[in-house]
């Protein structure tokens, strides 16, 4: 419709929707990331992920503490420096 996804997803989106729209909102994107991309988990963090009023199905609400360590692990052997 416009907006960036944090248009919809951040603190505007929520303040603009009410948590019970955003909620939904929040929902209707997992779905389609889904969709998209198949992930095994989806791990929902952030500030405003305490915010939900229900967390969409096939969701857990995770902690920022690791987001950086998965993000590695999800990357290691694919860099160049792998050796064959």
């Amino acid at each position: 419709k416009g907006g960036s996804f944090e248009h919809y997803m951040g603190k505007k989106g929520l303040a603009r929707m009410g948590s019970v729209k955003w909620t939904h909102a929040v929902a209707l994107a997992i779905e389609r990331l889904k969709a998209a991309i198949h992930p095994d988990d989806v791990v929902l963090g952030g500030g405003n992920a305490k915010n939900l009023v229900r967390v969409p199905k096939g969701c857990r609400i995770g902690g920022n503490k690791y987001a950086f360590t998965g993000g590695f692990r999800m990357w290691q052997g694919l860099t160049s420096d792998k050796k064959s």
